[in-house]
């Protein structure tokens, strides 16, 4: 169930790209991670499929909705996601995911080269804005390289590795992938915050 959310405040620098760091106490990041432990976990997949391509894309994902006990996390996150879009995006957004939890194993769990945003004309709602917080300590695990192309020049490849509870903001047009994980366990949070498509008006 989508989690709604303010829109923006006109007349700021326009930024596509940000982290945000103290958002969560380790205690609270440990209360997502127990969330993980008892959830059921299901091989990541691509768009629309059902079917996992490991070639494309090799992790394990649970779903986290908004509901009484996860009402604290969804609100946390809107704060930060609402306030991040004022200063650095502008986007018109209005709605966020329901949380994914991802983890990648070090059986070489990686997901390739992709961007978020849909490139459907006819969809009326898009994705506007995506989220990967880190749930663990980067030195638990090797591999597992956040990679982004902010500038459209693929030999401009900035590499990221988020701390725990540091979560990173981007625009969903973006191209990025996850590196192979080669050892120990990468754990993410990760949503996409959307609106409708801007000049799009739906046709009923």
């Amino acid at each position: 169930m989508p989690w709604s959310l303010s829109k923006y405040n006109p007349g700021t620098d326009v930024d596509l790209f940000c982290g945000w760091s103290g958002g969560f106490t380790d205690d609270e990041i440990e209360q997502i991670r127990w969330m993980g432990n008892v959830g059921k976990f299901q091989s990541g997949t691509t768009g629309r499929s059902t079917v996992a391509d490991e070639n494309v894309r090799k992790s394990s994902v649970m779903w986290i909705q908004g509901n009484k006990d996860t009402r604290w996390l969804f609100e946390r996150l809107s704060n930060i996601t609402s306030r991040i879009n004022h200063e650095r995006f502008l986007y018109d957004i209005d709605e966020m995911s329901d949380l994914q939890y991802t983890r990648y194993g070090d059986d070489g769990d990686h997901y390739t080269w992709h961007f978020d945003a849909t490139t459907d004309r006819l969809e009326y709602r898009i994705r506007k804005i995506s989220m990967v917080m880190g749930l663990n300590d980067p030195d638990e695990y090797e591999g597992g390289d956040f990679q982004i192309i902010k500038t459209g020049n693929i030999e401009k490849i900035e590499t990221l590795r988020p701390a725990k509870g540091e979560i990173i903001f981007f625009s969903s047009m973006f191209p990025h992938r996850v590196t192979p994980v080669t050892k120990g366990t990468r754990e993410t949070l990760v949503a996409w915050i959307s609106g409708v498509r801007e000049g799009q008006h739906r046709y009923t």
